[in-house]
């Protein structure tokens, strides 16, 4: 597990795990594009000693966070999926896979 967190950043725990969900989330938007299996995810978590459940997790906190964010003007709708009464009634917001604020 050691070695396999050493090849996510051998700088520290938190950039691992930073690099881990960034990798997560472009093989995510690989498979999705390719209408890959869910076996797949698994399978690069599972040798990566990683928990779906936990990187699931990030996602929904990165959302509350966005949401907020976007609220109060940080950032840019445009930078956002979702549609406008999605977005009023409370739904999901994600960033866009190529985001400007992703960028930085």
């Amino acid at each position: 597990a050691r070695d396999a967190r050493m090849r996510f950043s051998p700088e520290s725990d938190l950039m691992s795990v930073i690099a881990a969900y960034y990798d997560y989330q472009e093989l995510l938007h690989e498979t999705n594009q390719r209408r890959g299996e869910y076996w797949e995810m698994k399978q690069w978590a599972a040798d990566n000693y990683l928990s779906l459940a936990a990187l699931k997790a990030i996602d929904g906190v990165k959302e509350q966070f966005l949401r907020e964010l976007g609220r109060l003007g940080y950032v840019p709708s445009s930078d956002l999926e979702g549609s406008g009464n999605q977005h009023r009634r409370g739904g999901p917001r994600k960033l866009h896979y190529d985001a400007s604020v992703n960028q930085y």
